[in-house]
């Protein structure tokens, strides 16, 4: 490694030089690895075992302890998608093999807690409690939602023909030892199961399937335009002034902060790249640094009041109140707590600023998990209180009132199963394909960002130089280079053949 990765061995062809670039790069991002793996296993590690600590000092047949599990839950939960979420970003313009250990490790540890809580905690008993108890009451109504169902299709959709499958087996094993004589394939733990799947309301689950995949693609679509822009940014801005590359970085930080799909940490990538090492030349690295820290500051905090007043004025809509439900009890609980007098940990972990430097990851995860653990507290305490109808509300309460019988209306419609429905096999047809895409689409995405050799797009960071060769980490001149043929072109198609049936079916 040291002959051949530690110099540039001139005495071999062009081409042998290629590839010996290749190599020594696939050497240095499997020595990235071996770093960084165990340390973000020892995190999750963690992680899990503070869940199991907290688990272990209760029981789960008192229905306090129930609720605490629960309140333990929202806050863990909270702890691992803002934590997870803030250290990809901030990492994944500068190092993608470390965005994708977080994000195979992340994706276990959830499935692993989420999974640990259904089984450890009877339905029976949560249905019981939500009687009682306000947490348990949102608990189980986010669970019958459309939208929650759709989440866990995304995440163990691809799981479900194995059930089935192992299910199946056992039910022949018992037949076959004489201990299982009902009829059908499934046992009848998994009858149960299938039996409550097919009462769903599949038209709308799929349908938030759908959505849920057009917004992960948009996302993912954004880091990877916004990548390329500030890689050529930076090529171009080289043979500018020092005064107008400090304008132009503060303009476009500015207007990529104000863009919901850009990662905030690229922004600061970049102006840490372009004005340092335009600055660090004339008046030093430390001074460089100094600069361009401040201009992304001034960005963000510039972005922040635009986006303020974006908020402040759609605010005043009523629809625009609707949808953010500021007549319900957890918004209502999040607004009691920023209402409070003084300084209090609940409103500083709402609204505290994480963009400190290296260690903004590890306050934003922190700030959540202490946000998500008061709302659950106001929401058991206050429950009752909050959920008292208000005169500021009427009109948002009467908007819920005209509009549920069209609710009711368009559910009695698109029911799978209703007398009233009108899902003719063409329409369910056409939302179970475009689903069904959608689902391939994203686990393909999700498998190019998680495997050692990418499938889908080349690997291209902030730093990399878009003339550069692939080896190099470059597009070779091509930005339509990214997108590697024919997996990603394939996938890319895929993904829009599911996005146009399901505009068809909304239709």
């Amino acid at each position: 490694y040291e002959r051949d990765c530690g110099v540039n061995n001139t005495e071999v062809e062009d081409d042998a030089q290629t590839a010996i670039k290749f190599a020594c790069s696939r050497v240095d991002t499997i020595h990235i690895v071996i770093w960084t793996a165990p340390a973000v296993a020892f995190v999750f590690n963690m992680f899990v075992s503070v869940f199991c600590l907290l688990q272990a000092r209760l029981d789960l047949d008192k229905e306090e302890d129930v609720v605490r599990l629960l309140q333990h839950f929202a806050g863990l939960i909270a702890f691992l998608v803002m934590g997870v979420g803030a250290s990809m970003t901030y990492v994944v313009g500068t190092s993608p093999v470390m965005a994708q250990a977080i994000f195979v490790f992340s994706v276990v540890a959830f499935i692993g807690l989420v999974t640990f809580v259904c089984f450890e905690v009877r339905w029976s008993v949560l249905c019981r409690l939500s009687e009682k108890s306000m947490l348990a009451k949102y608990m189980v109504k986010a669970y019958r939602s459309d939208l929650m169902k759709a989440m866990a299709i995304c995440v163990w959709g691809p799981a479900v023909p194995l059930f089935l499958f192992l299910d199946s087996v056992r039910k022949l094993a018992r037949r076959h030892k004489g201990t299982d004589s009902s009829p059908g394939f499934l046992t009848e733990s998994g009858s149960k199961v299938w039996e409550e799947v097919c009462a769903w309301n599949w038209s709308g689950i799929l349908s938030k399937v759908c959505m849920l995949g057009i917004l992960f693609v948009v996302l993912l679509l954004g880091g990877k335009f916004t990548f390329i822009l500030f890689s050529w940014l930076n090529s171009v801005l080289e043979s500018f002034h020092l005064v107008l590359v400090l304008g132009l970085v503060f303009v476009v930080g500015f207007f990529m902060f104000m863009l919901p799909p850009v990662p905030g940490s690229a922004v600061y990538v970049f102006a840490g790249i372009v004005i340092g090492k335009k600055a660090m030349a004339d008046i030093g690295i430390w001074a460089a640094s100094i600069i361009a820290s401040l201009v992304a500051l001034g960005a963000k905090l510039l972005g922040s009041c635009g986006q303020y007043g974006i908020g402040f004025r759609l605010g005043k809509n009523i629809k625009v109140q609707k949808i953010i439900g500021v007549d319900t009890v957890p918004t209502r609980a999040i607004e009691k707590i920023l209402k409070t007098p003084g300084l209090g940990l609940g409103k500083l972990a709402i609204l505290v600023a994480v963009r400190i430097g290296s260690f903004a990851a590890m306050a934003q995860a922190a700030a959540s998990l202490i946000a998500a653990y008061k709302i659950t507290m106001t929401i058991e305490r206050d429950g009752e209180e909050l959920a008292q109808p208000r005169a500021d509300h009427e009109e948002v309460a009467a908007l819920t009132k005209k509009e549920a019988k069209f609710v009711d209306t368009l559910q009695d419609i698109t029911s799978w199963q209703g007398r009233g429905s009108r899902m003719t096999r063409r329409r369910k047809g056409t939302i179970v394909f475009a689903a069904g895409c959608m689902l391939l689409s994203g686990l393909i995405f999700t498998a190019d960002f998680s495997l050692s050799e990418p499938i889908c797009f080349h690997p291209f960071a902030i730093t990399s130089d878009i003339n550069a060769s692939f080896q190099d980490g470059g597009l070779e001149g091509n930005l339509a280079n990214i997108v590697i043929a024919p997996v990603g072109h394939g996938n890319l198609g895929l993904f829009l053949v599911a996005s146009v049936l399901y505009e068809l079916h909304s239709w």
